[in-house]
């Protein structure tokens, strides 16, 4: 691959949450990683208590800047992917960072988005990136966003219980962004669960049957957002329900692998909750070619 992906999104020293859960799967996949962390804590919150600190902001932009001295500015990457940010004064920075370059030059990377917002009907980030998030989605700039089904019921207004309302909520949110696709990680539609895809203008939405491992796992939508924007960019920028297929199956085989070795560490099946992904372990599952899963396709009406 050789590519290159500025990864924007959390640190932590112990654990695989964010930037620690897509630098070394992007590595291992063949691209040159350049991680720019939003905090700095010893473990993610997950644990119960953490130590460290949002970055500053005015820090984020010096680094930024001194990438661009070296010759690294934004529009240097192939891509430039965007994960948890803690506050507005750190997304509101970016924002105008990136955009920048956007405007001043006519190579634009691809830009993939996960609005981490929340999940489980609970917002656990500052409220006030909600606005500059839809900013952004206003732009036109953005090509990709991976938001879980909370995170788009809040951005899209529409609550999602069933296929009816997943098709009113991917209109709503089109009618009211310009994010050229869109990628939910996880819906639940009855006693199944999925994940979606859209792309804006071809009227179709296509649904990939997830495995539900009935654990949980932190660190996985990172992993997923990651494999997908992998994926993506392979496809020339195109969302496929192939796309999507093998990224769902690479994070199932890595999750499954890592509740059966926690299983094996604490000597009993009755798992609920696993803190940490097993990433290094899991590594050839992230290099095996999955062929084409089931796939549920859904006509949309035109936007």
């Amino acid at each position: 691959m050789n590519g290159q992906i500025l990864s924007i999104s959390s640190h932590v020293v112990h654990g695989y949450v964010g930037n620690r859960a897509i630098t070394f799967p992007l590595q291992y996949l063949g691209w040159n990683v350049d991680a720019l962390n939003t905090t700095n804590l010893s473990n993610h919150p997950g644990y119960g208590k953490f130590g460290g600190s949002a970055e500053d902001p005015q820090l984020i932009v010096k680094v930024l800047e001194g990438l661009e001295e070296i010759g690294n500015s934004v529009d240097h990457y192939n891509m430039v992917l965007t994960g948890y940010m803690p506050n507005e004064s750190i997304l509101g920075a970016i924002k105008d960072s990136i955009f920048k370059r956007f405007n001043s030059n006519n190579h634009k990377p691809i830009l993939v988005m996960d609005p981490i917002l929340g999940d489980n009907g609970k917002i656990y980030v500052d409220e006030r990136v909600i606005p500059i998030y839809k900013q952004m989605f206003c732009s036109g700039y953005v090509d990709l966003i991976t938001p879980n089904q909370f995170e788009f019921e809040v951005l899209s207004g529409v609550s999602i219980k069933d296929i009816t309302s997943l098709k009113q909520a991917i209109m709503a949110f089109s009618h009211a962004y310009e994010v050229k696709n869109v990628v939910l990680s996880s819906i639940n539609i009855g006693d199944d669960m999925y994940s979606v895809g859209y792309t804006r203008g071809a009227h179709e939405l296509f649904l990939v049957s997830i495995h539900e491992i009935p654990c949980k796992f932190f660190g996985c939508g990172d992993l997923f957002t990651g494999l997908v924007a992998h994926n993506f960019y392979k496809a020339g920028g195109k969302l496929t329900a192939q796309v999507l297929n093998d990224s769902v199956h690479k994070l199932t085989k890595v999750l499954q692998n890592t509740l059966d070795l926690e299983r094996q560490v604490r000597g009993t099946e009755d798992i609920k909750v696993v803190n940490d992904i097993k990433i290094v372990p899991s590594a050839k599952y992230l290099l095996e070619e999955f062929g084409d899963g089931e796939v549920v396709y859904i006509e949309m009406e035109e936007a």
